[in-house]
């Protein structure tokens, strides 16, 4: 039974909301797939009530795909958020400003479905109100016609649960089928084990808790259930790892001790380790944050936000650790990660001064491996007294701000040219009309580059070559006669690819993780940029 029905509040649209144009970007079906993936695992319910197995079910077939899990589903006002693809004019992405506003009200959903299909339905039941199931229907082909007034027809609906509910078995979660598609998965088998790679510490440490059931499936094959990832042969040497409960001669104390939320005294548990392979675009590891053998946070890597791990030069894209932070609170309002109270941060400073020998071992070079086996051998006592040594870690906890850069200034932005986007302390990017121009390219949208600024040492310019006769481009000026809505959406678009550069250039250049990542573009790039007049 019908309880109520609510009127959204999407403002922009026509063929924008579109596999037409807004689905034809570089994103393959894994990382599609994989985006919403990501959104049930941050918000299992394995994190809310550690008893709870986690349970994910994608089913495939040639018409739809739909992603199904018993997370803690989502409130009208949070669905409402989620579908909120953006606004006209000036009041595009406003709600970015919302203290709210949690990482999962990006564009990552959005655009992952309108990659996938023209149509999309969400189904979702809050563990707030487990009686109540929420349903919104979104079908893009309706919004072809330019005099189309689907937009302002959108409802959620509010119903009664019932037997037929694809949520009938959960006592909360969230379903989004996803049909009339414009994409193809092709293995199901390929594409679990990419997902087993990608999320790999989160489907890892569930399944060592026997709290995980995750399957793909599909017409006419076997499904395929996720499996634990054995990442020990990614691992440089054994002795490039400093372990935190059993400290050796290379740890920098001989014991880990920090004072815990709850005022008591507890032993750190965990470790850091140098890997063999490098992850800066994929970022498969990075610092896994474990409360009571529980996995909150997985790829952790910023300290600027009050984090735990900085390594000047490195930012951890060839290092891997698991740390148990039991004396700390997750944070189970955000569901993403721990309390940065005064016990969290007080781990950061713990473990400072071991992780500042990694940032000398990064093999970027020839110079660079020769080191690392240079540091292996002396670790195994096969040095000689003629072999160069790595220099000798900086004192004190945490890195030191580059030449130039003014920590303790009242204005960051003062000595920074118009256009400048402050990221973190050390670390500005800088926006200029004059470099968002129209260069031939072949097939892709957008390409950028990114110079290091000769006038300021944290300073980096991002240069965009828009492709006029890419899909995305042309559908725009094909879908939109009149001249007033071509130049919103392209306006719109200039933007939106400025961002997605940018977000693509802190996981590529600055070894962010992609959540991370994500999280400083939805708060801190788009706002800066939305502003900016580009045109």
């Amino acid at each position: 039974m019908i309880k109520a029905q609510h009127p959204t509040s999407i403002n922009l649209g026509n063929n924008f909301l579109t596999p037409n144009v807004i689905g034809r970007n570089s994103l393959t079906e894994f990382e599609c797939i994989a985006e919403l993936v990501a959104n049930c695992l941050d918000w299992r319910i394995t994190k809310i009530i550690p008893t709870e197995a986690t349970k994910i079910t994608i089913s495939i077939n040639d018409t739809s795909i739909r992603i199904l899990d018993n997370g803690v589903g989502m409130t009208i006002e949070e669905l409402d958020k989620a579908i909120d693809l953006g606004e006209s004019g000036d009041d595009i992405r406003q709600k970015l400003d919302d203290e709210e506003r949690k990482g999962m009200y990006g564009l990552g959903m959005k655009v992952a479905v309108l990659s996938l299909g023209w149509k999309f339905t969400i189904n979702s039941v809050s563990q707030k109100d487990p009686e109540t199931e929420i349903k919104f229907e979104f079908d893009s082909r309706k919004l072809k016609k330019r005099d189309s007034t689907y937009l302002k027809e959108l409802e959620i609906t509010e119903e009664t649960r019932t037997s037929s509910s694809p949520l009938k078995d959960f006592r909360a979660g969230t379903s989004i089928l996803i049909e009339h598609l414009v994409k193809e998965v092709k293995s199901i088998p390929a594409l679990g084990r990419d997902l087993e790679e990608r999320f790999s510490p989160d489907i890892n440490n569930l399944l060592e808790q026997g709290k995980l059931e995750f399957k793909i499936e599909g017409e006419d094959v076997e499904p395929y259930h996720l499996k634990k990832v054995n990442i020990n042969a990614k691992f440089e040497d054994d002795v490039l790892k400093v372990d935190f409960e059993k400290p050796s001669k290379w740890a920098k104390r001989k014991e880990y001790t920090y004072t815990g939320s709850d005022g008591k005294k507890y032993k750190l548990k965990g470790f850091v380790q140098l890997l063999k392979e490098r992850s800066v675009v994929t970022q498969s590891f990075g610092l896994n944050l474990y409360c009571k053998g529980q996995l909150i946070e997985r790829y952790h890597k910023e300290k600027d936000n009050g984090g735990l791990f900085t390594i000047a030069g490195r930012s951890g894209e060839k290092t891997y650790g698991e740390l148990h932070l039991d004396g700390c609170l997750p944070d189970n309002v955000k569901a993403n990660g721990f309390i940065r109270d005064r016990a969290f941060k007080a781990i950061g400073d713990l473990i400072s001064d071991d992780l500042e020998v990694y940032k000398f071992l990064t093999p970027t070079t020839a110079v660079g491996n020769q080191r690392v086996r240079e540091e292996i051998n002396k670790r195994k006592g096969l040095g000689t007294e003629n072999s160069p040594q790595p220099p000798e870690p900086s004192p004190g906890p945490g890195p030191k701000p580059s030449p130039g850069t003014k920590p303790n200034g009242p204005d960051p932005l003062k000595d920074m040219p118009n256009g400048t986007i402050k990221i973190k302390e050390n670390l500005f990017i800088q926006v200029d009309k004059a470099w968002v121009h129209e260069s031939e390219l072949d097939k892709i949208s957008w390409e950028p580059l990114y110079i290091k600024s000769k006038l300021h040492n944290d300073l980096y310019e991002l240069r965009l070559y828009i492709n006029p006769n890419s899909n995305l481009y042309q559908g725009i000026i094909t879908l939109y006669s009149n001249m007033g809505d071509q130049n919103k959406i392209l306006s719109f678009f200039k933007k939106m690819a400025v961002c997605e550069s940018i977000n693509q250039k802190l996981i590529s250049e600055h070894q962010y993780a992609p959540e991370h990542a994500r999280k400083i573009t939805d708060e801190i790039v788009y706002p800066a940029v939305l502003k900016m007049n580009l045109d």
